[in-house]
């Protein structure tokens, strides 16, 4: 008796790990999985680090290439800006809903995770969508001992594969929401960083001598956020004046700039100053009794800036400016000309920006 009770006990032991062992592997199966396609420039994060971002929002690897279902990951850069997209297909290749993600400057590493943190969102609310589906189906088998093999593996790939277009092809208002979030942490991480800028640029200056002058610069400006200030120097051509006698004189500007300004955007306003000398050769010179005079201006800058890339800009700008230091050229003691009350420069500027 107390022998077929122990082979009574170790039968049903074994029965019990065997079904143990069985029903593992079907449970893992039942994990979300789907196959990643990642199509991005150069510059962006590479399919490792992408999937280390979804990966770490929802705590588990849902990438296979077995997988039946289909993700597209792309990003297209246009001409100043980026585009992210992603496109699911479904068990037959057939499309099941995409979202796109665009963006008004060139941070791909910036995009890449808010397609990867919206990515996520939709993984886990499939992953949550197919829960239900999966305990009904694993309280059928635990019912059914007598269900052969394979009608058990059919019944756990229908399991798998519920219908989720809709949940693809537009996330729901808590998706919405948490993708918003990110997008603003983005925005709020971005402009809570430092960048600096070097550059040099033309323009044509006028009120600062008798005819309108060419001037180049070079400048150096640094960032943070919305706000930024310049620095930079100003070297004018050669302009002058006459009379009627044939008198004459030659002058030339050199200035040093000071900017700050608040950036939106591309665009920029803000306020500027400028202080310097202007150079004098001529018959009978005297500004006064000095062969130079003071220059002092200030105004208002307004600019506009574009990305060539992720590092080379181009941009241009408008300055109105007032003069705070009206000097008068005398030729043989006598007035020729005397700056005027305004001034102004329309001009364009190249540089690289670090970040």
């Amino acid at each position: 008796m107390f022998r077929a009770r122990s082979i009574l006990f170790a039968l049903t032991a074994a029965l019990g790990v065997s079904r143990h062992a069985c029903a593992e592997p079907r449970t893992e199966d039942r994990v979300f999985s789907v196959s990643l396609e990642y199509v991005v420039p150069p510059a962006c994060p590479s399919v490792t680090d992408f999937k280390t971002i979804v990966t770490g929002r929802l705590g588990f690897d849902p990438f296979s290439n077995e997988a039946r279902k289909h993700v597209l990951v792309s990003v297209v850069a246009r001409e100043r800006s980026l585009e992210g997209r992603l496109e699911w297909r479904d068990e037959h290749g057939n499309w099941a809903g995409d979202q796109t993600f665009p963006v008004d400057k060139n941070d791909c590493t910036e995009l890449a995770h808010t397609m990867g943190f919206a990515l996520a969102v939709q993984i886990n609310l499939l992953t949550i969508e197919q829960s239900p589906a999966a305990a009904n189906d694993e309280a059928r088998e635990d019912a059914s001992t007598g269900a052969s093999p394979q009608k058990k593996a059919a019944a756990t790939t229908g399991a798998v594969a519920p219908k989720r277009a809709p949940a693809a092809r537009s996330a729901t208002t808590a998706d919405d929401a948490d993708l918003a979030a990110a997008r603003a942490s983005n925005e709020r991480r971005g402009s809570s960083r430092w960048a600096f800028a070097l550059g040099a640029g033309g323009s044509l200056g006028m009120g600062l001598l008798p005819q309108a002058t060419a001037l180049g610069r070079m400048f150096a400006s640094a960032s943070f956020g919305h706000a930024s200030l310049e620095l930079g120097g100003e070297l004018s051509t050669k302009a002058g004046a006459k009379r009627a006698d044939g008198a004459r004189f030659i002058g030339q500007a050199w200035l040093l700039t000071a900017a700050v300004y608040g950036s939106w955007g591309p665009w920029s306003v803000g306020l500027l100053a400028k202080g310097g000398a202007v150079n004098v050769e001529g018959e009978g010179v005297d500004v006064p009794a000095s062969p130079s005079g003071k220059l002092f201006l200030t105004g208002v800058r307004l600019g506009a800036r574009q990305r060539l890339g992720s590092v080379v800009f181009i941009a241009e700008r408008l300055e109105g400016l007032a003069n705070l230091t009206r000097w008068t050229v005398t030729l043989d003691r006598m007035p020729v000309w005397t700056a005027p009350v305004l001034a102004g420069t329309v001009g364009f500027d190249v540089g690289a920006i670090f970040e």
